[in-house]
């Protein structure tokens, strides 16, 4: 049950009273390693955004429904998971663009009903020794308009992370290395330039590094390399036809000490 008020000098003060937003679950254990589980619940979120009038748009709303299933196997060595889900919003704010700022430099933005996101995921998360741990995941996300038309074509509809971390033992048991890859498709925004151009960023990768060394019981040394390979790319597209350059290689020493 929730409960939302705003006020201001400005004449857009509304308030939500006692919305309910409910949220049911189900899970079904087929044997003692795999369960499968389905999920329903209602979207409420206020949002702080505006019009060209410079009204406060009203609350976003929806509704979630995913499916899935989850198992560990090999004495829990393993552990796999895979979901189907499906997100439908009304009220969803979206930029005006080539829209003049407003009043105090926040930009203008409409509403949007209809739209739908859906896709599917999985993950497996393992150990093939005691010191190494092992993770990885695929994410497919497509998002639609009412019209069926592309929606949030800013957000990536393919996303692979795969990670490593490896704590070694005997003389070295002080000693942890990792790293992690992550991959995304390509991204893009129509109608981003004064003619209508298409502002795009083809598909990356990033790679990180870690070591530490853990110097005594209380003090440890860490070293982290992020983007290893100085990878020039656009972390965000969708600012109102301006885009962001993703953080460029960046190595960091630190020393911890617990007193």
């Amino acid at each position: 049950i929730s409960q939302y008020q705003f006020e201001s000098n400005a004449a857009d003060d509304y308030n939500n009273s006692d919305v309910f937003t409910p949220y049911a679950g189900l899970i079904y254990n087929l044997n003692d390693s795999i369960s499968i589980y389905t999920s329903y619940t209602e979207i409420f979120l206020p949002q702080d955004a505006r019009d060209a009038n410079n009204k406060r748009l009203e609350p976003m709303t929806g509704n979630n429904i995913e499916l899935g299933a989850k198992g560990d196997f090999f004495d829990e060595k393993l552990t796999a998971s895979v979901a189907v889900f499906k997100v439908q919003k009304e009220n969803v704010a979206k930029p005006d663009d080539g829209a003049l700022p407003l009043p105090g430099g926040s930009y203008p933005m409409h509403l949007v009903d209809g739209t739908s996101n859906q896709g599917y995921e999985v993950e497996l998360n393992g150990k093939p020794t005691e010191n190494w741990d092992l993770f990885f995941s695929y994410t497919y996300s497509k998002s639609e308009d009412q019209d069926g038309a592309a929606f949030s074509t800013h957000l990536p509809k393919d996303l692979v992370r795969l990670s490593s971390l490896y704590h070694f033992d005997g003389a070295l048991a002080d000693l942890t290395v990792g790293g992690n890859l992550s991959w995304q498709s390509k991204i893009y925004k129509d109608k981003a330039g004064p003619n209508g151009e298409r502002s795009e960023q083809d598909s990356y990768y990033l790679v990180n590094l870690m070591t530490s060394y853990q110097l005594t019981d209380d003090a440890k040394v860490q070293l982290n390399i992020n983007n290893l390979f100085d990878k020039k790319y656009y972390s965000s597209i969708d600012f109102y036809n301006q885009g962001f350059f993703g953080e460029p290689r960046k190595i960091e020493l630190n020393l911890s000490y617990n007193f």
